[in-house]
């Protein structure tokens, strides 16, 4: 996925001048997902295709550099644990949730979201079910850079609670970035990995990570 997130941001580096077409082709748009004549005019698989497709176009080099750091961290850990077949069908699930959440709490908006944030937010959620005593090494920013030990429970906490905060202040819907969209990614994935754990699913050998 990582690979394949890389590749389309080249190709869209490449059109960089044609960001605002694609945009609004390849990403999700809450009022023509919910428009009766959209549907019409452009047809089920034209109106479906956002829901997944938003997830492979990101808004600037920061963007999708930031997702693929999360996704190379995360997403190895939970794909070992579900085995590849699972955790393909977990990547369809949370590419669609969040951007359905987004829909819902954006009903009235023209501005398309784009990005895998949402899908990165949930494999966290799946992560922090299946790891919850683990340790993720960050860098303290210092002039040698220290590798420094942060439990992953409080990682998480802080960030769902930066989140919410930032989603609360911008309630009308306005915000530049689709926080709630990462809200709902992270609660569906903590939702599939509890469910995944009651029924068995995946490897019940894998290791507890004690540091990333």
């Amino acid at each position: 996925l990582a690979s394949l997130l890389l590749m389309v941001a080249v190709l869209q580096g490449l059109y960089a001048g044609t960001n605002v077409e694609t945009f609004r082709t390849f990403g999700l748009v809450p009022v023509r997902l919910l428009s009766p004549e959209s549907w019409s005019l452009i047809g089920p698989a034209g109106q479906l295709m956002p829901m997944v497709s938003h997830a492979f176009v990101h808004d600037g080099l920061t963007h999708i550099g930031l997702n693929l750091c999360f996704l190379l961290v995360f997403g190895p850990p939970v794909e070992r644990w579900l085995g590849t077949g699972i955790y393909v069908l977990a990547l369809l699930l949370l590419t669609i949730g969040p951007a359905l959440g987004d829909v819902l709490i954006r009903s009235h908006s023209v501005a398309p979201m784009v990005g895998a944030s949402g899908l990165v937010a949930g494999l966290m959620g799946l992560y922090w079910v299946r790891y919850p005593r683990s340790n993720l090494r960050a860098l303290l920013p210092l002039a040698v850079p220290v590798p420094l030990p942060v439990p992953v429970s409080f990682l998480m906490c802080a960030w769902l609670g930066l989140q919410s905060l930032l989603a609360y202040g911008h309630s009308s819907g306005a915000a530049p970035i689709a926080w709630w969209a990462h809200i709902v990614g992270f609660a569906l994935g903590i939702c599939l990995g509890i469910l995944m754990r009651r029924m068995n699913l995946g490897s019940t050998t894998a290791k507890q990570i004690k540091s990333h």
